[in-house]
């Protein structure tokens, strides 16, 4: 009975170190999830900041050359 109780206590041991290390591995991948996300959305600020200067700098070269964005002659 001693050995099965000892093998049945060693299995149970292997299982919580395996679910431990489970746990650590979806506590990273949470982490880096967060971090996508995180420069997900600074992207996107990036990306409207970039679409608003290239709208302001259309609007200057219509505004100069004409409608066409051509140098007018």
């Amino acid at each position: 009975m001693t050995d099965q109780s000892s093998s049945l206590e060693q299995t149970v041991a292997h299982h919580n170190a395996a679910i431990a290390q489970i746990n650590e591995i979806l506590l990273l991948i949470a982490r880096r999830q967060q971090e996508t996300v995180q420069i997900q959305q600074e992207n996107a600020q990036q990306i409207a900041a970039n679409a608003q200067a290239i709208a302001e700098l259309r609007a200057t070269l219509q505004d100069r050359y004409g409608g066409n964005g051509q140098r007018g002659e």
